[in-house]
């Protein structure tokens, strides 16, 4: 992905990058709009990493790569979709389990996580859902999908994600 603002170190521009998303990501306290007919689907990932990303990328950048094939895109959306009707009965081993499904098709050019993250934000506060999870914590390049899976189901030992 080519920046748009023209940095050309990328030490300097994955800094940037990471303040940037990380002041996003805790807008979103303030200016989400929760609407349960549009947060579970693949339309809506993508608009949060537009929202996250667009003012280094391109937006045409900041969409589902067209290399994701519409098997791929189908077998989302019911993971999506399971994660919606996880939200009458919360399992939060089976939530960590669809989130890191969803995680490992890597469906943009660039933060995966910081999409999920912003997406699960989104689904606890609008839900209402407790998770061990600190959201107004940046992310910085060390942090890994595990981590945000543990914190999840609440385990510290033992990730139980497949």
């Amino acid at each position: 992905m080519e920046n748009k603002i023209g940095i050309t170190d990328e030490g300097i521009l994955r800094n940037i990058e990471y303040k940037l998303t990380n002041f996003k990501h805790k807008l979103i306290d303030e200016s989400y709009l929760f609407n349960e007919e549009t947060i579970f689907s693949l339309k809506y990932l993508e608009k949060l990493h537009i929202f996250l990303f667009s003012d280094i990328y391109e937006e045409d950048d900041c969409k589902i790569r067209d290399s994701i094939s519409e098997l791929t895109r189908k077998k989302l959306q019911m993971l999506l979709d399971k994660i919606k009707a996880l939200t009458c009965d919360m399992n939060k081993d089976e939530l960590a389990n669809c989130i890191y499904d969803i995680w490992k098709e890597q469906i943009f050019l660039g933060g995966n996580t910081r999409i999920l993250r912003t997406f699960l934000k989104v689904y606890c506060y609008g839900y209402n859902i407790h998770i061990d999870h600190n959201f107004d914590e940046d992310i910085l390049d060390d942090y890994f999908i595990p981590r945000l899976m543990e914190e999840i189901v609440g385990k510290k030992d033992n990730i139980v994600v497949k």
